[in-house]
């Protein structure tokens, strides 16, 4: 059966497949940023020592230094990169679908209706639904 943007089921069933989306794409970025905290903990873990090492005065090796200046590096190239990851980007994203059988559709309806005929609501629903496809196609090639 053809889906309709004046069916109120169709329109229920369209919010409830984009909000269980919008939930697995969330789900998916706070999976990525619990593993970055583990990392990121584990590797702080072996700081502490070091740096009681260093105040300390216990090292005095060459093979110390060169290995904390790659080590501090590594980790500084480590922390840029999850800054990236982390920084907010602009990313397409659909339109809620009440601006499809609410406000797009009453800018449609009124170039479709005669005082003899109504409104041609097959004409507007074809329209409505090419303009949701082109939309989701527009998101899907720019993501």
């Amino acid at each position: 059966m053809a889906k309709s943007f004046y069916n109120l089921d169709d329109n229920i069933e369209l919010n409830q497949n984009r909000h269980e989306q919008i939930i697995a794409e969330y789900d998916k970025v706070i999976a990525k940023i619990s593993n970055i905290i583990i990392v990121y903990t584990a590797v702080s873990y072996f700081f502490v020592p070091i740096a009681q090492d260093i105040v300390d005065g216990k090292m005095h090796s060459q093979l110390f230094w060169v290995c904390l200046f790659l080590f501090s590096a590594i980790f500084l190239i480590s922390f840029i990169c999850t800054v990236i990851f982390l920084w907010p980007r602009d990313v397409d994203t659909l339109k809620p679908p009440s601006e499809y059988y609410t406000d797009i559709r009453n800018k449609i309806e009124p170039k479709y209706t005669s005082l003899k005929t109504g409104t041609d609501i097959a004409a507007v629903d074809i329209i409505l639904k090419s303009a949701y496809n082109s939309e989701l196609e527009t998101a899907i090639n720019d993501n």
